[in-house]
């Protein structure tokens, strides 16, 4: 995009794109030829190429305040070095400009410019003068932001210039690890207001532009009962509760433009058009939502939602009670359809009987491969005393690698942040993601377990995948779930909640099969993860 920049001061963004020539730069930049244009030679002096950020730049950009943009620019050019602004941001009809230091031509710069008072400048058409952009410059600018462009041109006699690995910093609820936002306010809003600086109009609420900053918004005039207002034209329109049969309390227009309706008890869907569990009727034909006088079993607890015909009552799962079956049995806990007990039974280690769920929240321990083997090691099975510890790190690829093995079953053994107490894995998954490559020449697919867990107290336990042999030489991803149910002893029983949670309480190893058919010639783990749980807040 072109911009021109009079003698006389201000900036002047065109409308008609650039006629150098740009083409992408590796994977997150793009690379801009300064020669071969049509630019008369008057117009070196005042026009110059800028590299317009995409859409995902613009519009609201608030939460960025504080933060920066980041990119890194080369020149190849030589000459003097030319004085207009390295950054233009427009919104809100502000125009505001970074000017840096001069960069060192034919060789990489790491640019860093903070959206902060102290920064930037704020310019006006025709003026010489630029005027220090005030923190209210910059987040009525960020609000809405319509240009954010970055300069290409450096030097007088510029031939090439690259421009690449290009970052806006923003903020979200969740935690990233990249530090608080402390610098993005927020407020607390006033009635009718509503965003992190009050900058958008509530529900209901109708925006009125004035003289201060973005205007204000207002309440409009009540509508009468059972009518709502058409923001499109301001009109009060009838509600439709489902037809000319208004079953709704009220209504009013959704995001999408279309109505919905607040419904009473016992009506559900957008138009009240439906009747709620446990109601009879038919709305669309004119007919009231009645409560159903039979009893409807809870079916998180109960086998069937009907109730027995020979009893009049709903039959329970085993650990579930109640007259609809909606609650736990003592020392049992979590009602929950999933489960086919209903309940969970209380274990605590055999120490006491009664329990409630915990207050806890799912995080993961994980595994990445893109520096080292993070002290994963390859053992052959019942041979844990002999691991294998030459394993290959591949950081493109980011897995490890082994390709030297004897016809012998083999497991990837996991380290030890994936071991000792892991009680709060009960419930979760394990998940990871691996590929194999056979000998050519034929290959048979082994039985061996897919995982196996050993514990210190004794305990030693098997996962058996249900599915398909995978594929080989295909990155594939498997997710085992930490539930009884879904695991055997080694002599093929089945397991129960007590026996996992030992094994759960003292890991000493956790072994991921590594090679699925008789003879391997490769074999490649990608990534782990182990659900846990934790009392913090901030887990996602």
């Amino acid at each position: 995009m072109n911009v021109y920049v009079p003698p006389s001061g201000g900036v002047e963004i065109r409308k008609e794109p650039s006629q150098f020539q740009t083409s992408v730069y590796g994977r997150s930049g793009f690379k801009i030829s300064l020669t071969d244009n049509d630019l008369r030679p008057s117009q070196y002096l005042t026009v110059y190429p800028y590299f317009a950020l995409p859409e995902a730049y613009l519009n609201g950009q608030l939460t960025s305040y504080g933060g920066y943009i980041k990119y890194t620019v080369k020149s190849d050019g030589s000459g003097s070095s030319l004085s207009i602004p390295d950054i233009i941001l427009t919104g809100n009809g502000y125009t505001l400009v970074y000017k840096g230091p001069p960069i060192n031509p034919k060789v990489e710069n790491n640019i860093a410019i903070r959206f902060f008072p102290g920064n930037w400048y704020r310019v006006q058409p025709d003026s010489r003068i630029d005027y220090p952009a005030t923190r209210q410059d910059l987040m009525m600018t960020l609000q809405q932001v319509d240009h954010l462009l970055i300069r290409t041109h450096y030097f007088s006699d510029d031939l090439e210039t690259t421009i690449t690995d290009i970052l806006m910093d923003s903020a979200a609820i969740r935690n990233y690890g990249q530090g608080q936002a402390a610098y993005v306010e927020q407020c607390d809003c006033p009635l009718g207001y509503s965003g992190y600086s009050c900058e958008k109009c509530d529900k209901g609420f109708m925006h009125q532009p004035s003289d201060q900053w973005l205007g204000s918004c207002v309440a409009p005039e009540h509508c009468p009962s059972m009518y709502y207002r058409d923001p499109r034209d301001n009109q009060c329109l009838p509600c439709s509760c489902p037809h000319t049969d208004k079953f709704g309390l009220s209504c009013g227009i959704d995001s999408d433009m279309n109505i919905t309706c607040a419904c009473p008890p016992g009506y559900e869907g957008r138009r009240c058009e439906k009747c709620s569990l446990g109601y009879i009727g038919n709305p669309l034909r004119g007919q009231p939502c009645e409560r159903r006088p039979v009893v409807e079993c809870d079916p998180a607890g109960s086998k069937s939602t009907q109730i027995d015909p020979r009893t009049g009552t709903c039959s329970c799962k085993e650990y579930a009670t109640g007259r609809t079956c909606n609650q736990c049995k003592p020392n049992k806990f979590n009602l929950a359809s999933g489960n086919q007990f209903g309940c969970i039974s209380c274990f605590c280690m055999g120490i006491e009987t009664t329990c409630t769920s915990s207050d806890l929240y799912r995080t993961q321990v994980v595994a990445a491969f893109t520096r080292d083997n993070q002290d994963f090691k390859l053992a052959e099975a019942n041979r844990l005393s002999e691991p294998i510890t030459d394993i290959q790190v591949n950081p493109a690829a980011q897995e490890i690698y082994f390709q030297q093995f004897n016809p012998k079953t083999y497991y990837w053994v996991l380290p030890s942040k994936f071991l000792f107490n892991k009680v709060t894995s009960y419930g979760g998954y394990l998940k990871y993601t691996l590929r194999y490559i056979p000998v050519p020449g034929g290959y048979s697919y082994n039985n061996a377990p897919d995982v196996e867990i050993v514990s210190d107290s004794g305990v030693r336990l098997y996962y058996h995948s249900k599915g398909v042999q995978p594929e080989p030489n295909r990155p594939f991803t498997v997710e085992v779930p930490l539930l009884e149910q879904y695991w055997s002893r080694v002599d093929g029983a089945a397991v129960n909640r007590g026996q996992l949670l030992m094994g759960l309480a003292e890991l000493s190893n956790i072994l991921i099969k590594a090679t699925y058919t008789t003879n391997t010639q490769e074999a490649a783990l990608m990534s782990v993860s182990l659900d846990i749980a934790t009392d913090d807040r901030n887990t996602g």
